[in-house]
């Protein structure tokens, strides 16, 4: 007797794992929440590229702006840079 008992609660456990393992519901919820993080990872990646891109040709202009003035002037001391930056 104590068989048959055991028999038939292997039986339904190994049933409700089976039910619960060939349920399709929410299985876009789980691929959301294990692509959710990644998706941010990236976008943040990406605004902080584009703000290092962006501060660099900002370096780089001044630099050229800051050349282009030195070069107008027929005598240049520390001072005039420093006036000029």
């Amino acid at each position: 007797m104590m068989r048959a008992g055991a028999h038939l609660m292997i039986t339904g456990v190994w049933r409700k794992a089976s039910r619960f393992w060939s349920d399709r519901r929410g299985i876009a919820a789980v691929e959301f929440a294990l692509i959710m993080p990644i998706l941010l990872i990236m976008y943040f990646l990406t605004m902080e590229a584009s703000q290092a891109i962006e501060a660099s040709k900002k370096v780089s202009r001044i630099g050229s702006m800051v050349a282009d003035l030195v070069t107008q002037q027929t005598s240049v001391l520390k001072a005039d840079v420093d006036a000029i930056m």
